[in-house]
């Protein structure tokens, strides 16, 4: 009987042991991690490199770690906002740095209060220098980028629009992507009024141009119908303003807004008056 007890006992205990040392990796690493010891660094931040003046621009950290808070400074520059999980600051380029430089600094904060290193991201910062819409209107020379390069003058008066553009050949050259036309010996009816012309949206308050989809007008030899649609900046600084086309696109179906047969590239500089 005795025997019995002390055999009893002992896998009672021997039960208990194996229970208390079955861990898991897992558990071990949980019961182990102390948040005080972990040394924090800013692993990655996303954001421009390149910025206008008086524009503001986020800046985010892409990883995460349980726990931590992320701290936001600048040098020639403002924090706007910072978001309620401390990862995305919204940065205000408000002065025009003397280096051309500005630098956006981020530490993180771990759980157990330990404060990394900074990292420090910079930024170009490239002057806005605003227009009015009136200061468009004028002659414009072109230098167009394409698989036939070619140089013209266009005019650009005002739309029908606050903020629209409308750019037109003037006195007879070829206007802008007129090349393709000459290469396909066409020319646009002046039924069309006014032939060839583009009109462009231009956004006053940060340097945008868009290109809405729009009917371009109708072509002989054919008839052929041709539609356009693209985007690009505004640059009212230096001693003239300029217009850089990043891509205008021509399609010839109409209907599917966004399929483009043919892309080009141009940069407009304004003549002085």
């Amino acid at each position: 009987m005795k025997n019995k007890i002390i055999l009893r006992v002992a896998s009672l205990v021997l039960a208990t042991l194996l229970f208390s040392t079955c861990e898991t990796p897992m558990e071990k690493s949980q019961n182990a991690y102390d948040a005080s010891m972990v040394i924090p660094a800013v692993l990655s931040v996303s954001g421009p490199a390149l910025a206008l003046q008086t524009f503001t621009y986020d800046f985010q950290v892409t990883y995460f770690r349980a726990g931590s808070t992320w701290n936001w400074s600048a040098v020639d520059a403002t924090v706007q906002s910072v978001s309620n999980d401390t990862k995305t600051a919204t940065i205000l380029f408000d002065v025009m740095p003397a280096s051309g430089k500005a630098q956006v600094i981020i530490t993180e904060t771990t759980a157990g209060g330990t404060t990394s290193l900074e990292k420090i991201v910079e930024v170009t910062v490239d002057p806005f220098c605003p227009l009015t819409i009136d200061e468009f209107v004028g002659t414009w020379d072109v230098v167009e980028t394409g698989d036939k390069p070619r140089t013209s003058v266009v005019t650009i008066a005002r739309g029908s629009g606050n903020d629209d553009i409308v750019i037109q050949p003037a006195g007879g050259a070829p206007g802008l992507l007129g090349q393709v036309f000459i290469d396909w010996e066409e020319e646009f009816q002046d039924a069309f009024p006014p032939a060839g012309a583009i009109t462009l949206k231009i956004n006053l308050n940060n340097g945008v141009v868009t290109i809405p989809f729009d009917y371009w007008g109708q072509t002989l030899p054919g008839p052929w119908d041709y539609w356009y649609f693209g985007s690009g900046t505004w640059d009212g600084c230096g001693t003239t303003p300029k217009i850089t086309i990043e891509d205008i696109n021509l399609d010839w179906d109409g209907s599917a807004p966004g399929s483009a047969q043919y892309t080009n590239s141009a940069v407009l500089t304004k003549q002085a008056p």
